[in-house]
């Protein structure tokens, strides 16, 4: 008989040669790893996943980009349902200022959910965070990876000043 782990199956006792993540543990891992994500440096969080998984660089990098994918859907339904909510409460405004007759306030706010809409460019420059989250995600990951590599060079750089002033003053 093979090395591995034995699992019944229909019955019959069938060896599973490794241990593989049902889909359960693979969406609990992939949740854990949009989590770490947006605390940590991508070279690290492929570390943890070797350390508790087990997984190799391959289907690390599958993991994160999974994880980059469901923060790229969420933040598209969240500015979906947030365009509809500033939508909602335009078109309240609106129908106050008709029924009291202030039609400058009407046409402001129509104004004003015409920017909203885009119809109209807006005076401050607009930020769209779900088309450009992939590329924020990144950059953020660089610029931690390169203040993880300065602190190590500073880090080095004071050991090698300790360890020559413990010889100056040997001397």
């Amino acid at each position: 008989m093979s090395k591995g782990t034995v699992v019944k199956y229909k019955g019959k006792a069938r060896v599973r040669k490794s241990k593989t993540a049902n889909r359960f543990e693979v969406q609990e891992r992939i949740r854990q790893t949009g989590i770490w994500l947006l605390h940590h440096t991508q070279t690290w969080i492929m570390q943890q996943m070797k350390e508790k998984w087990g997984l190799g660089t391959t289907q690390s990098y599958r993991y994160i980009k999974a994880a980059e994918r469901d923060w790229k859907i969420y933040f598209e339904h969240k500015t979906r349902l947030g365009m509809q909510y500033h939508v909602a409460k335009r078109r309240q405004l609106r129908e106050l200022f008709m029924s009291k007759g202030d039609y400058r306030g009407v046409l402001q706010v129509d104004m004003d959910e015409a920017k909203l809409m885009g119809a109209y460019p807006s005076e401050v420059h607009d930020v769209n965070l779900v088309s450009d989250f992939s590329q924020w995600l990144r950059r953020v990951r660089t610029e931690k990876e390169k203040n993880a590599q300065k602190k190590n060079k500073l880090l080095t750089g004071v050991g090698k000043r300790y360890e020559q002033d413990r010889k100056d003053r040997a001397d």
